[in-house]
């Protein structure tokens, strides 16, 4: 792993190493992020339901971390943190600190969550 990333995310590390990101909605319900594998036909979906704080998605050419393999990461302390707790002007420094960085790396795209709490996955064929 490369240093600069904290962990791989164990939830869903073992069948998902491989995926393209196939599906990314984001609505009063919450943030669902579709990953379709690689190897075969199965889809899980992320679901983050009121705990987002902010998103963003970058074509994985454009990305710093485009040299990565595909996966799953969280990363604690990460510069997107940082960038909303200066950006923030201290509004949310209560909630900083308890903030996860998810970081999906996908064939094409990397998409990455801040979040207070860890998603739920489900799984679809």
């Amino acid at each position: 792993m490369h240093p600069r990333y904290h962990k791989t995310w164990e939830t869903v590390k073992n069948n998902y190493s491989q995926f393209y990101i196939d599906d990314v909605v984001n609505d009063t319900e919450g943030t669902f992020v579709t990953l379709h594998s690689i190897n075969t036909d199965e889809k899980i979906t992320i679901i983050f339901d009121g705990s987002l704080f902010s998103c963003k998605g970058t074509r994985r050419n454009y990305h710093p971390y485009q040299s990565i393999k595909t996966g799953i990461y969280e990363k604690e302390d990460s510069q997107y943190l940082t960038w909303l707790s200066e950006e923030s002007d201290g509004v949310y420094e209560n909630e900083y600190n308890k903030m996860i960085h998810y970081i999906f790396v996908g064939y094409d795209l990397v998409f990455e969550i801040l979040a207070l709490a860890p998603p739920k996955v489900q799984t679809t064929l």
